[in-house]
């Protein structure tokens, strides 16, 4: 049989398996019938030939079991049953079941809020299309280690590799002013060369990016706005593209609306404008461009730094200052993922791993007590034939459904935590905004819960299993030296769970109190009663009289 017939079978069996019973009891049926008759044509009486043609065919329900069990599908029946069974018990003790589950939902709901966090920040924090091909070029003293972008020439020696980078933009820091009345409103950006929203796997909520001439003198008029700008400033009017923003520096015409997630170097800026970089400033070995570079597919980093060190050595020789500058490249994720925001976001899953064990060993101390209550029902369904694994598997079935059911309860503490968490998290962390109940999310749930079910189930199945009936069943059982011996057990598991629970809950508090410490580090002078000033002194400058 191949395996599209076996698939066909196994899935007929599973979802048609009242009609194949039926099949099988009529061609039974019509067996024992076409005995009974060559057995009446023998001789026998009409019973005879029945009771001789079953005992020839055999137990007829002995028969069905082996049959079914050739379909393929005995565990997945078995797996339902034991489901089933475990709702049951479930709801028969409802007061147990809302407590287990809303110990899980704390655990397992902090616990996905926190690692839904870190999986952004950390593993994820660049919306790219090809975010393990995104480099940043940058000029590193060789005593003092990073410190910026490149200058145009090495920029312009860059461009010329078409073999190593598929994409080269160029970025720095802008500043703009609204007009008012008092006095004017600054607002923090980006200048931006054209392709560099070609970096991004993402449209603009609305309007559209930059053509590739806008940047180009007279062509430099347009900008790009984030969410955050668009209804702090413009209210969110859906009607703002195209429209003309009379900045104090110049006017700006608004072509598009950046989705909230989207945030560029930090949160703290909110327009992108288009500059095209002039060949004058090919030979300026002193101004500063930052860079990100899109690599070709195929090329690795080692490739890429080994070009730049080629022109490291070049420029050193060209200007004495560059004997102690490097050029170098490193993965842009770095940027944003930076030690600090992995240190914290660390120190604080730290804290929350303490919390869902201690959830865990919660409720597996409750399903302990809960089991020692059921060892009669359990060491009569061992003696009516289930074997150990039987009685191991339903007891784990029902701590896997119990996790299932506190997962479900912990998306509403998730969906909570991942909209208190942006409050209280640096705002520099990147993708601040892309921080929600996602698909990534519901799978980090998926997993956290199975692997919650498995710490707290193991323990209560594994006592679970080794029920015995002959003890179980004694008179005084309750004064037995098993039963003495299982209360030693229990009261030697309560002591260890509350020891535990006790330096796991102080961890977890020092890990939040270091947490704090590391949102609040001492900047080095008081920032209370300070305000941040903007000088701008282009109006009154154009009014100072200037020698010819």
């Amino acid at each position: 049989m191949n395996w599209r017939r076996k698939l066909q079978v196994r899935l007929r069996a599973l979802f048609q398996k009242r009609k194949l019973d039926a099949e099988m009891d009529e061609e039974m049926r019509s067996h024992i019938e076409m005995q009974t008759q060559e057995n009446i044509d023998a001789g026998m009486n009409p019973e005879q030939a029945r009771y001789a043609a079953l005992r020839q065919f055999g137990w007829v329900e002995s028969i069905k079991e082996t049959c079914r069990e050739r379909r393929g599908v005995n565990w997945i029946e078995h797996l339902i049953q034991d489901f089933r069974y475990g709702l049951r018990m479930l709801l028969k003790n409802p007061s147990f079941t809302a407590v287990a589950v809303l110990t899980l939902a704390l655990g397992i709901g902090a616990t996905t809020a926190i690692v839904s966090v870190v999986n952004t920040a950390v593993f994820d924090p660049l919306p790219a299309q090809h975010p393990e091909r995104l480099l940043q070029l940058g000029v590193v003293h060789k005593e003092r280690g990073w410190s910026q972008g490149v200058n145009p020439p090495a920029l312009r020696d860059a461009l010329s590799q078409t073999n190593l980078f598929a994409r080269l933009t160029a970025y720095g820091l802008d500043l703009l002013s609204f007009r008012s009345e008092e006095f004017p409103q600054p607002v923090q950006g980006v200048w931006v060369t054209p392709e560099f929203f070609g970096l991004w796997n993402l449209r603009p909520l609305l309007g559209r990016t930059f053509t590739a001439d806008e940047g180009q003198p007279g062509k430099d008029d347009v900008l790009m706005i984030s969410h955050r700008l668009w209804q702090r400033q413009f209210g969110g009017d859906p009607t703002i593209i195209g429209r003309t923003v009379p900045f104090r520096e110049r006017p700006m015409t608004v072509v598009g609306v950046m989705p909230p997630h989207f945030s560029f170097p930090t949160a703290r800026h909110e327009y992108w404008r288009p500059v095209r970089l002039s060949e004058p400033a090919a030979d300026d070995f002193y101004s500063i461009i930052e860079v990100i570079a899109e690599t070709s597919p195929g090329v690795e980093t080692a490739q890429v730094q080994a070009f730049l060190d080629v022109v490291s050595k070049r420029q050193a020789k060209e200007r004495p200052w560059g004997a102690d500058f490097e050029i170098k490249c490193r993965d842009l994720r770095e940027m944003f993922s930076t030690p600090e925001v992995r240190r914290t976001l660390g120190v604080l899953l730290g804290a929350i791993a303490f919390v869902l064990i201690i959830a865990a060993a919660n409720v597996a101390n409750l399903q302990l007590a809960r089991t020692e209550t059921r060892q009669q029902e359990l060491a009569v369904r061992s003696a009516l034939g289930a074997g150990r694994a039987r009685v191991f598997r339903q007891l784990l079935t029902e701590s896997l459904l119990l996790a299932l059911l506190g997962g479900a309860a912990g998306l509403v503490v998730t969906a909570f935590g991942l909209d208190l968490l942006p409050k209280l998290i640096p705002a520099d962390l990147p993708r601040l905004k892309a921080i929600s109940l996602n698909a990534g999310a519901l799978a980090i749930a998926s997993g956290v819960t199975l692997l919650t079910g498995l710490l707290f189930g193991l323990a209560p199945a594994w006592q679970g299993r080794q029920s015995n009936l002959s003890e179980v069943l004694k008179l005084g059982a309750a004064t037995s030296t098993a039963d003495r011996r299982r209360g030693r057990f229990s009261r030697t598991l309560i002591v260890g769970q509350v020891a535990l629970a006790l330096v796991l809950l102080t961890g977890a508090g020092l890990m939040v109190r270091s947490v704090i410490g590391l949102l609040r580090m001492d900047p080095g002078f008081d920032p209370h009663n300070v305000v941040r000033v903007f000088p701008s002194i282009s109006d009154v400058y154009k009014k100072v009289p200037r020698d010819p």
